[in-house]
């Protein structure tokens, strides 16, 4: 039997009053253990389980459906934008729908190679799919064997003779030269002498010669002195020295014509002689790969090598250097037939799938190292450029974090022009000794990359609503759903996603009890009985947990004991908050009454949610009035200590009280709603219920029940909406009260439309099977008064009055008082 609550009203004058209070067992309804009591039937886990069926991507068909479209759709534009919640195994589903994924067009191999006409601008050439280690090691082949026949050629007998008699008849040439200029200064009394310099260097010049012998200026300037030669005479001599001089100056210039005419007809000699050689080996490569762009570099490959013949020679190998061939950006000019493979898909199977974890420029775009050499010369070259992500997902997908390509500078700005052009271009990082970003600039490589990028709704709301560009590259949305449905199909696959698992990571076989609380656990996270939680990830951390302790227990296997030992296990391991909490509030640190009643005191309840772990806890909410014209006040949103869904909570309050009781009156007064000792700030509307309840409770001076807490938002209509975190709330009143003794009068309220979240803890169900804790769904504040105060709400009639002695009469005629007293006070 219930208690028998009567209420004694002196301030009130209507004595019917006491006939209007009814019995605390009134037909307010209280959820029974069997309404309670919700899992997954052991027969239909078995039956599912022996039906076996192999997980594809469970509980998301339409992402599923959505990357089949956009991965298969290769038009411009179709990149697809992935959203969803972490751990609802977005990378699972699309490295499984990828994989085996066959490419639109072939796939091709990307290498770079020397531009011979613009050494700066490297070139880049493709080629059919695993051909390019085969057209490297052609072009080995090509230098080794030019490289022997050219040398073969080179010493052979018929160009050595024609060779000797080239050089022959330039070196008479010279003689010829040599033999009229002496006898011209012999005949004017001169000789040609050479000598050499202090760096031991040949010269050559011209002396006069008295008796055969050569004399210098010196002496004949003695011999004018002496008498022995006249002035006239050493004029003379002088003039024809000067004269002779030009003579020589001329006469070497054409011997060094003469000796550079020689080398390039022994050039061209070489060239005619090794033409055919080369000529050959390159047209049999041009046969052989007949892409355009392979034709060309071929062709410019032929013209070099006749160019630098001397390369190909032995003994001619350091002319190069001498004569100031090698180029900044080589190391060795024989490096310039070589090629620098940026893409090698000889051993695809399918399209490439690539997933670019550190989105950085050159590891998304490529780049050209360098390297410092003697602290100050940078040295690099084509061998040295590095092919970046967009770049090897060429013909197939490359998938990037949101996160992490806007935390990259510029990144998205250059990837937006890499999808808009169809190119990338590699570069050379900045560096002290690099300022302007490189010597090379290769051409840009034609790419044909799938983009598929993983983020949460916010950052894609965010690039669809700000970016002008983002709707035209990313045409397709793929959303994993943290959630899904519970029936047959999905039990099913959520079975075998399970049982999968186990195998793959060699964990303790699991029963059909495992299985049932795997599957509790799943629509635990939901917080709704007919969803499974999708977020697998979570799922898979709780399978580990359960297969260590069952293996510290020394179990064979996993059953629903094993599973219910890792979740506790887990919850001890978080909960030293919520147990903090609960001692402040044991010891009256905190105060919470949950047996007494009171006026314009109700318990509230809260989530505290700390990411990996949630709890809730109950709070005190107190109401006080007054007569006045300043309305409601909300203590928490006065004191800047609540968010904006909460302040909405909070003016719904007082629209609430204007069209439900003061629909011909002012609604006059001055009342003030608190959190009690709630120092942080408060977000949401679920307390709006409360708020209400503690303001109610206060105007009509009536006492409130402290063993029952309420959760609850409400709307202006007096309705009951569901709120988040019901079971958590559930719990943490329970556990307080449990601290404090079970009085079997303990309960929640909660609005009705939660009944459909209710999973609750084993000790809760139990407690409420034993009739020691109620749980009370409700859908309008009626409903609740009720309950909390023991006296009829009162429902209106036709013409707008609510019954006498009804706890809603008792307000209207309160705010009718106060009314009047405020008007009073303001005359």
């Amino acid at each position: 039997m219930h208690k028998i609550i009567i209420y004694f009203y002196t301030i009130l004058d209507n004595k019917s009053l006491l006939y209007n209070i009814i019995l605390y067992m009134s037909q307010y309804k209280k959820l029974t253990a069997e309404e309670l009591e919700f899992c997954i039937p052991i027969e239909l886990i078995k039956s599912l389980r022996e039906s076996g069926v192999k997980t594809f991507i469970a509980g998301q068909k339409r992402a599923a459906d959505a990357l089949l479209f956009g991965t298969k759709l290769r038009k411009p534009g179709y990149n697809i934008f992935v959203t969803g919640n972490t751990g609802t195994g977005r990378h699972s589903a699309i490295n499984k729908i990828l994989e085996d994924s066959k490419c639109e067009t072939p796939l091709k191999d990307i290498v770079c190679v020397f531009n011979f006409s613009n050494p700066e601008s490297p070139g880049i050439l493709y080629l059919p799919a695993g051909r390019a280690k085969s057209f490297r090691n052609s072009l080995n082949n090509l230098v080794t064997i030019v490289r022997k026949r050219i040398k073969s050629r080179i010493e052979s007998d018929s160009f050595k003779k024609k060779r000797n008699s080239i050089i022959k008849s330039h070196d008479n040439m010279e003689k010829e030269f040599l033999v009229r200029f002496e006898n011209n200064l012999k005949a004017d009394g001169f000789l040609l002498v050479n000598s050499k310099t202090e760096e031991n260097e040949m010269i050559s010049d011209i002396m006069p010669a008295m008796k055969g012998k050569p004399i210098d200026f010196d002496e004949i300037q003695q011999m004018v002195s002496e008498g022995k030669l006249s002035a006239k005479d050493e004029e003379r001599i002088r003039n024809d020295y000067f004269k002779h001089l030009d003579e020589l100056q001329e006469l070497l210039r054409k011997m060094q014509h003469n000796r550079i005419e020689l080398e390039n007809r022994l050039l061209e000699e070489e060239k005619k002689f090794i033409e055919p050689v080369i000529t050959s080996e390159i047209d049999d490569l041009i046969a052989e790969y007949r892409q355009t762009d392979v034709k060309k570099y071929l062709t410019d490959l032929k013209k070099d090598i006749l160019e630098r013949l001397y390369l190909f020679i032995d003994e001619e190998e350091e002319r190069g250097e001498e004569e100031g061939n090698i180029d900044f950006y080589t190391e060795n000019e024989a490096e310039r037939y070589q090629i620098n493979i940026l893409v090698d898909n000889s051993k695809a199977k399918h399209a490439p799938l690539i997933f670019e974890s550190y989105p950085t420029f050159s590891n998304l775009f490529g780049t050209i190292e360098n390297r410092v050499e003697h602290n100050i010369e940078i040295k690099t070259s084509f061998m040295m450029a590095k092919a970046g992500s967009l770049i090897k997902a060429s013909g197939g997908f490359l998938i990037l974090d949101a996160e992490s390509l806007f935390q990259e500078d510029n990144s998205w700005e250059h990837l937006k022009r890499a999808l808009k052009s169809g190119e990338v271009q590699m570069q050379q990082p900045i560096s002290p000794f690099n300022p302007s970003g490189g010597f090379l600039k290769p051409e840009p490589v034609k790419i044909d990359t799938k983009i598929i990028i993983i983020g949460n709704e916010n950052i894609y709301d965010v690039l669809y609503n700000t970016d002008q560009d983002f709707e035209k590259f990313f045409k397709v949305i793929a959303e994993f759903d943290s959630e899904m449905d519970i029936n047959n199909d999905n039990t099913k696959q959520y079975i075998s996603f399970i049982d999968e698992q186990i195998k793959a990571r060699n964990l303790k076989p699991i029963t059909e009890t495992g299985l049932q609380a795997i599957l509790d656990f799943g629509i635990r996270m939901t917080g709704h009985r007919k969803k499974y939680s999708t977020r697998f990830a979570k799922i898979l951390d709780l399978l580990v947990e359960v297969d260590y302790w069952a293996r510290e227990a020394g179990n064979n296997q996993i059953d629903r004991s094993a599973v219910e030992t890792a979740i506790a296990k887990r919850n001890y391991m978080n909960n030293l908050p919520e147990e903090k909490l609960a001692s402040l509030i044991e010891e009256g640190t905190i105060k919470i009454d949950v047996k007494t009643n009171k006026v314009g005191v109700v318990n509230g309840l809260a989530v505290y949610d700390r990411g990996f772990y949630t709890f809730g806890r109950p709070f005190l909410v107190s109401a006080t009035v007054a007569p006045g014209n300043e309305g409601i006040i909300n203590i928490e949103r006065e004191a800047g200590l609540s968010g904006e869904i909460y302040n909405k909570g909070a003016m719904i309050i007082e629209g609430f009280l204007r069209s439900f009781y003061a629909k011909d009156f002012p609604l006059s007064l001055f009342a003030s709603i608190c959190f009690e000792q709630s120092y942080g700030e408060i977000e949401g509307d679920s307390a709006s219920s409360t708020e209400i309840f503690a303001l109610l409770s206060a105007i009509a001076a009536v006492p409130f029940r402290q063993n029952i807490a309420i959760t609850g938002s409400v709307n202006q209509l007096g309705q009951i909406q569901p709120i988040g975190g019901v079971n958590e709330k559930i719990e943490g009143f329970y556990s307080i009260c449990e601290k404090f003794g079970l009085t079997g009068t303990q309960g929640v309220i909660i609005p009705e439309s939660n009944v459909k979240n209710l999973v609750l803890q084993k000790n809760v169900k139990e407690a409420v099977k034993n009739g020691v804790f109620s749980i009370y769904p409700i859908k309008n504040i009626n409903e609740g008064i009720t309950i909390l105060s023991g006296v009829e709400a009162g429902e209106i009639s036709n013409k707008g009055v609510f019954p006498s002695g009804t706890f809603n009469h008792i307000i209207e005629k309160k705010l009718r008082n106060l009314s009047k007293k405020s008007k009073n006070s303001c005359r």
